[in-house]
């Protein structure tokens, strides 16, 4: 139940990112001293929500895309890599579900660990795709951009993260 609501916040938070955040940074909460598994979760809601609309946007018209708010993707979707890369790179076994962390013990909370951060490996991989797909527009004019690969991930993204919800709750 847990995990579904945070899998829900990852594609439906749209929280403006902190102006405080660097490219590359995925940051802590307001109210946290630490970084949580949820708020990596929230971070991805916030950090692709600009390129998801982009691609949106883009797909039914591409000129409907404000420069504006491609840059805005170009900016965020490092920051969802960061968060993506850190939970994938965890050694601490922190930055997992808290459900998991309260229900698993051992060598079955060693596996699932091992599962999230494979799954979190696979979405920088697909995130960093996106970011390049997302470059490869900018650097066209405006009128010979082409969002259909764009929002072809997004889709993709959406249907990984279905697929890692049902695979991981616990």
């Amino acid at each position: 139940m847990i995990m579904g609501r945070i899998m829900l916040l990852f594609l439906f938070v749209f929280a403006t990112p902190s102006a405080l955040v660097f490219a590359g940074e995925c940051p802590v909460g307001p109210k946290d001293t630490a970084l949580t598994f949820t708020q990596v979760m929230i971070n991805f809601g916030k950090f692709t929500r600009n390129a998801d609309m982009v691609a949106t946007l883009g797909e039914g018209s591409p000129t409907a895309v404000k420069e504006s708010q491609l840059d805005a993707a170009l900016v965020e979707l490092p920051n969802a890599i960061a968060c993506a890369t850190t939970v994938a790179n965890d050694t601490t076994g922190t930055l997992l579900p808290a459900s998991a962390l309260e229900t698993l013990t051992g060598a079955d909370l060693e596996n699932y660990a091992k599962q999230i951060k494979a799954r979190m490996n696979e979405f920088v991989v697909v995130l960093e795709e996106y970011l390049t797909t997302l470059k490869e527009q900018k650097a066209k004019a405006e009128v010979d951009r082409d969002y259909s690969a764009a929002a072809a991930i997004k889709n993709k993204i959406k249907t990984w993260v279905g697929s890692v919800h049902d695979e991981l709750t616990l």
